[in-house]
């Protein structure tokens, strides 16, 4: 849907752009984090929570996961599936080897 699209292209935790199509950021920036949480919205001014958790994405950097999320250290796990790790390149393990990524 076009709301489900909005949010794929925004980070929840510093709600800037993620990627304004089409345009993809550079690696490894063309990564985001995938999590399922708890979405916090407005309903007529009032702060809402969902009921089941959902998919939010924030931007590859721990500054934007502890908005949101604020015992993550790099200690955080962060589970990285077989399939999209085979499409990383060097760019990307470098820049992941900060975080604490299981393959």
């Amino acid at each position: 849907s076009a709301a489900s699209d909005v949010y794929k292209r925004q980070c929840y935790g510093c709600a800037k752009a993620i990627r304004v199509p089409p345009y993809v950021p550079a690696p490894p920036y063309d990564v985001v984090i995938c999590r399922k949480e708890y979405r916090s919205y407005l309903q007529d001014v009032v702060p809402k929570l969902t009921l089941t958790p959902q998919n939010v994405n924030y931007h590859l950097r721990e500054s934007c996961l502890k908005m949101k999320n604020h015992k993550f250290d790099t200690d955080t796990v962060l589970v990285c599936p077989p399939d999209v790790q085979e499409r990383f390149k060097d760019v990307h393990r470098k820049y992941l080897s900060s975080f604490n990524v299981k393959y």
